[in-house]
């Protein structure tokens, strides 16, 4: 039985199909390379289906449904329209199903990449994170690069694949941005949009394009994070100092000025008024109704400062 039963060819299924969908694969080969007479092509939404002889493509069918392979699908093939099955022999061709829908996948560099930066000749280590989209683009190509030699082709071998370009191109972004290295998170949406162009323009090559690429993140070693929490905190300080400063040298000229009219108002109103003159070269004691007029005038620039509120309890205290 054993003898008889190696010359007995293994019965080919009368159906060509993918029914069990892997929504992270954007292609799968049929595992058979002949097709039986009288077979049923089936092809569900979100599929494209693809003839190929000897590598070659035969052709591609994108509409879901069901066919009949010998008069519905034969007749269209490039080479194989004029078939003619064997007593004993299927058509020697292969099907190849491709997942037309876009498919989401998260990318990160594996190890650090080496950014220039000034004063660090071996450049800053530096991690990326986002998200891309795929969907297959030119099937000629796909079928050139990956298909010929694949049985099969997962989102994740997409970005395995993108991994290889991630370096150089991940450098090229950032040195065409002209951002600084220390800087990258705050323009993550420019450099994404930079980067997801180079990287599809690399996809392309091979058949595959790239819909959408965003940068989540980017990662510093820890000495850099914490020098840049220094230095943020640093700047923070100098700037509340400096807009202190401005406002308070501000105020201190309006109270001398306020207190230069005011004395010159004292030396005025003293002479006409009976006002009097006290021990203390630097006061002068009005009578009340001037007083009261000048001190919401001074309380209106004391108020004007919105920092160093000592100089502003001065100014309502003068």
């Amino acid at each position: 039985m054993g003898f008889f039963s190696s010359f007995i060819k293994p019965q080919l299924p009368d159906v060509v199909e993918w029914d069990q969908i892997d929504p992270k694969l954007i292609f799968w080969r049929w595992p058979h390379q002949e097709i039986k007479k009288g077979s049923t092509l089936i092809i569900r939404p979100g599929q494209d289906a693809v003839f190929l002889f000897n590598g070659q493509i035969e052709g591609v069918f994108t509409k879901d449904g069901k066919y009949d392979i010998d008069s519905q699908i034969i007749p269209f093939l490039s080479t194989l329209k004029g078939f003619k099955y064997g007593f004993d022999s299927g058509m020697r061709a292969e099907v190849l199903f491709v997942n037309t829908k876009q498919q989401s996948e998260r990318w990160g560099t594996q190890t650090p990449i080496m950014l220039p930066c000034p004063g660090l000749p071996g450049g800053l280590p530096v991690r990326a994170f986002g998200n891309f989209v795929v969907k297959p683009g030119d099937y000629p190509l796909l079928i050139e690069n990956i298909a010929g030699v694949s049985e099969q082709f997962s989102v994740e071998d997409v970005r395995e694949r993108m991994r290889m370009s991630l370096a150089p191109l991940l450098m090229q972004a950032v040195s065409s941005s002209g951002q600084n290295v220390l800087d990258l998170q705050a323009h993550v949406t420019e450099l994404g949009q930079m980067l997801g162009k180079l990287m599809n323009e690399q996809m392309a090559k091979i058949g595959l394009n790239i819909v959408d690429f965003n940068i989540a993140s980017f990662s510093y070693p820890d000495e850099v994070r914490r020098m840049q929490e220094k230095a943020a905190g640093q700047a923070m300080v100098g700037d509340g100092h400096e807009h202190g400063c401005r406002n308070g040298h501000g105020l201190r000229r309006n109270l001398q000025r306020s207190r230069g009219r005011a004395a010159a108002q004292c030396r005025t109103r003293n002479r006409s008024a009976g006002g009097r003159r006290t021990g203390r070269s630097s006061e002068c004691v009005f009578p009340g109704r001037q007083r009261s007029e000048l001190l919401p005038q001074l309380r209106r620039e004391g108020e004007r400062s919105e920092v160093l509120p000592e100089l502003r309890n001065k100014a309502l205290l003068i």
